[in-house]
């Protein structure tokens, strides 16, 4: 993962040392646009079993590389 950039101490962080409410920005942001354009994005749930999880991404992958 790469460093979070633009704190002014000429300092990045790693993004997974960054605190809870800046990832609970940045999941906002995306659910903003994944609810604007559907098509385009998908929004799975991360806590189904691994096994769902694949069956939902497979679902809207597939007929994209037929």
């Amino acid at each position: 993962m790469g460093r979070v950039e633009g704190r002014g101490d000429g300092e990045g962080r790693r993004f997974e040392e960054e605190p809870a409410w800046f990832h609970s920005r940045v999941r906002d942001g995306y659910l903003v646009q994944a609810k604007a354009d559907p098509e385009r994005w998908l929004v799975v749930d991360g806590i189904l079993p691994q096994e769902q999880v694949e069956e939902i991404i497979w679902r809207r992958v597939e007929p994209l590389v037929k």
